[in-house]
């Protein structure tokens, strides 16, 4: 996300010890954590390499923060206060998609059917897409259940048998060999590839996934050439909001 609300007095109650040089930092930091919207990577001389901290005391100054106002998880440092500042954006977008499919549902209606036959809701109602999830958040955020027809439960299973997971992970690590690496092909993981193969016909199959992470490796912004030197992750990358940006990027 590229905006979030700044709260100054709670922000200077919080850090009033600060020095000028800390402040920066902590905001930067911030930024980097909103922009993302998943966990900094725990690698601290990364993260510092990230925000451009050089010299000794800035890169000091970067231990301190991180260690006073951020919490190191299994999956990178997360900080509180923008963690419930994105679970209640992924949980507001979420009950608006939600709403929007009970809507469809009521007028006897397959929510995958096309958004031209119907006059009454567009796709864009409430501002969000019917296929959109929200599930970026690993450690605040459940799962929502989606509504579908028992067709679509079918379907689901019918394409979760078809997936060939380990295949698409190994395909991740053969083109982006400079992104970080898959150490454990977890759950979410293999939710995650269900989710964005399950959009269309084409999406499952292994000549899509390797066309897909070409088409990130084509994107230097992605694969660390940036001022922050991030990279995308497999997380990332498989996350579904995340995966239509990159897919549309691709198709243009």
């Amino acid at each position: 996300m590229h905006h979030y609300p700044f709260h100054i007095g709670d922000y200077r109650k919080d850090t009033s010890n600060l020095s000028l040089l800390e402040h920066g930092i902590y905001r930067t930091l911030l930024d980097c954590l909103y922009l993302q919207e998943i966990p900094l990577t725990d690698d601290k001389d990364k993260l510092c390499r990230m925000i451009g901290a050089r010299s000794p005391e800035e890169i000091k100054a970067t231990h301190v923060i991180l260690d006073d106002y951020f919490v190191l998880t299994e999956v990178g440092y997360t900080q509180d206060g923008c963690m419930k500042v994105l679970s209640a954006i992924y949980e507001k977008s979420e009950k608006a998609r939600l709403s929007v499919a009970k809507r469809w549902a009521k007028r006897g209606e397959s929510i995958r059917k096309p958004y031209a036959e119907h006059t009454n809701v567009s796709e864009n109602d409430t501002n969000v897409s019917k296929n959109d999830t929200f599930g970026i958040l690993p450690n605040t955020q459940h799962p929502t259940p989606s509504v579908s027809t028992s067709s679509g439960d079918a379907e689901t299973k019918q394409v979760d048998q078809k997936i060939a997971y380990q295949s698409v992970v190994d395909l991740y690590h053969s083109i982006l060999t400079t992104n970080p690496k898959v150490k454990l092909l977890s759950d979410k993981r293999k939710q995650g590839i269900k989710s964005c193969s399950a959009m269309k016909p084409t999406f499952n199959s292994l000549e899509f996934w390797s066309s897909y992470f070409e088409s990130v490796k084509s994107s230097p912004w992605h694969v660390g050439e940036n001022p922050h030197g991030w990279k995308a992750d497999f997380d990332w990358l498989t996350n579904k909001a995340n995966f239509i940006k990159m897919y549309e990027r691709g198709s243009e």
